[in-house]
């Protein structure tokens, strides 16, 4: 009886100072790292009651300060109050994806009310870090030579851009790519090779290869810390071959073409994959058709396509691709002794063509003085989806206002649009918006519309001015012609008025303006005075030397001709 109340009042006495003091905190706190993904493991207190339920809660500082009992603290998620002694930290890292900056995190326990000490655990994300065996990506075969791609491991992180597609580890941080490497050999008839290579550098190709042979390929992963490096505890392990011929066993003539894009999906579109069939008679098992788009998930797939006899050229469809990523397509001929792949063909991202997006028929009413309706076909021959319309118009003001531009979206069902405005339009443009991207669009080409409208008083103005101008000129024109033909009869009656003068004082020989002379005989031989100079119109005509001849054209002599051309004759009064 008296030891029965001993171990009660030991009971009583422990509980009351677990209440006053708390547990001790939990112990052993460590953090592992597989492939990025962090995971928090820890030991419970060493004075919990072994019948009763303890519960875990992990927090971290989200905002660290110099005392770390003034930083925020914050639960992690999927951690509050947990049974287990073990707790997934990503999140911690996911928030930020700061790989350089440490973590602190604190771990509660709780047992029938009483409250442990928190326990400090450090969380550097480069530390102890351990990756999984990549992955292997043929990118090629010869006959001499095998190429390869090493990918690292996935990460849990997703793409923040794309939400469907994980993240591998050399691409969360940039300092890890620096620190992961692989150890890629070749193992098969007389090769024997390693090749040490990194993520920023993860191509690898094997040269010197015997043709139609058949090789195993392995890679491991190792992660060099600051401390220690790490190894994948897994070799990822292939067996490839190399060609025979790629002239003559590889797939001929190998194309790949776009199908017309559905408007209902966009931003996907479907390829077709056509080749011959190689010219080699070896027989053929299948065709193995492999694609990648680089930077979009899936990065690559394979297809195993069956043969038929007598049969030479084949084709496939490639489904939902997307539609503004590179495609790359590789055919391989596999045959009963190895294959041969033929040339990667290549399918550019599709790109929109917008020569021949311009909205078509653009006209206008205007029912009233201020509304206006606007209206257009789609383009005919465009083969893009149409994302909506742009319209712009240019205005001026109702006095008459400098020109304001305005725009509008249209989708792209509707063709009209209506608007109201207090002044005059004087010029629309439509532009047709095309899909270029997941959820982006680009301007297609414009169809301008000049629009010249005038208010009815403004025109009766206008044809006012323009009247009043035209008589002016008429005028004008009207007045120089008179004016011409003044001048000229003028001129005629002056002359006339001078000769009437003339002829009434002809009898006045020392008032006469005028002095007729009589015309001089052609026939007559007249001698000039040697002091006068030539030609002179009235010279003196000297008589010519006595002589008694007689002019053989008149029939007189010389006397008579000079009596009779004098200086001047007179008519007598």
């Amino acid at each position: 009886m008296g030891l029965q109340r001993l171990w009660v009042w030991t009971f009583v006495i422990v509980a009351i100072v677990r209440h006053t003091r708390g547990l001790l905190p939990p112990s052993g706190g460590s953090i592992e790292s597989y492939n990025l993904d962090y995971r928090l493991t820890w030991n419970p207190p060493a004075d919990i009651n072994e019948d009763g339920d303890i519960l875990y809660t992990v927090l971290y500082a989200k905002r660290t300060s110099i005392y770390l009992s003034d930083s925020l603290w914050e639960e992690v998620t999927d951690c509050v109050n947990i049974t287990r002694t073990t707790c997934n930290v990503t999140v911690v890292i996911d928030e930020f994806r700061d790989f350089a900056i440490k973590s602190v995190l604190r771990i509660e326990a709780t047992q029938d009310g009483a409250k442990s000490r928190p326990l400090q655990v450090d969380l550097f994300p480069r530390r102890n870090v351990h990756l999984s065996s990549p992955a292997i990506l043929v990118t090629g075969t010869t006959v001499s030579s095998i190429s390869l791609r090493i990918l690292s491991p996935l990460s849990p992180y997703l793409d923040r851009k794309d939400t469907t597609r994980r993240l591998r580890v050399d691409e969360m941080d940039s300092n890890l790519r620096n620190q992961i490497y692989f150890d890629v050999g070749i193992i098969g008839g007389k090769m024997d090779r390693t090749i040490n290579t990194s993520a920023q550098y993860p191509t690898v190709e094997f040269n010197d290869l015997d043709p139609g042979a058949s090789y195993i390929i392995s890679a491991r992963s190792i992660y060099q810390g600051l401390y220690k490096e790490t190894y994948s505890d897994e070799p990822t392990v292939l067996t490839l071959s190399t060609v025979l011929s790629e002239k003559t066993h590889s797939p001929r003539d190998v194309e790949v073409q776009d199908v017309p894009i559905d408007c209902l999906y966009p931003d996907r579109r479907d390829v077709i994959v056509t080749w011959k069939r190689p010219i080699s008679n070896e027989p053929i098992r299948f065709f193995d058709l492999k694609y990648c788009t680089p930077g979009h998930a899936p990065m690559g797939m394979s297809y195993v396509i069956p043969t038929e006899i007598n049969r030479t050229l084949y084709s496939f469809r490639l489904r939902n691709l997307p539609r503004w990523s590179l495609v790359k397509v590789t055919v391989f001929a596999n045959t009963s002794v190895t294959g041969c792949a033929s040339f990667e063909s290549a399918l550019f991202p599709h790109v929109v063509d917008d020569s021949s997006s311009r909205p078509e028929n653009l006209a206008y009413t205007r029912s009233d003085p201020d509304r206006w309706t606007f209206s257009w076909e789609a383009p005919s021959s465009c083969g893009e989806c149409v994302a909506g319309y742009e319209v712009s118009w240019e205005e001026t003001g109702t006095e008459g206002d400098s020109a304001n531009r305005s725009r509008d979206s249209v989708p792209p069902e509707d063709r009209t649009y209506q608007m109201r405005t207090g002044g005059d339009v004087t010029e629309v443009s439509v532009t047709t918006l095309l899909k270029s991207g997941s959820s982006m669009t680009q301007a297609g080409e414009h169809a301008v519309l000049g629009i010249y409208y005038r208010d009815p008083i403004e025109n009766f103005k206008l044809a006012t001015w323009c009247l009043g101008g035209l008589i002016v000129v008429m005028v004008a024109i009207l007045l120089t012609i008179f004016k011409l033909m003044s001048k000229r009869k003028l001129k005629k009656y002056n002359s006339s008025i001078i000769g009437i003068f003339s002829s009434s004082k002809n009898s006045e020989p020392e008032t006469q303006l005028f002095p007729q002379y009589t015309p001089i005989p052609a026939p007559q031989k007249l001698a000039r005075s040697p002091y006068v100079r030539e030609p002179e119109v009235f010279d003196e005509l000297l008589p010519a030397p006595e002589s008694t001849e007689t002019s053989l054209s008149t029939g007189t002599t010389n006397e008579e001709r000079s009596e009779t051309h004098g200086v001047e004759q007179r008519e007598p009064k």
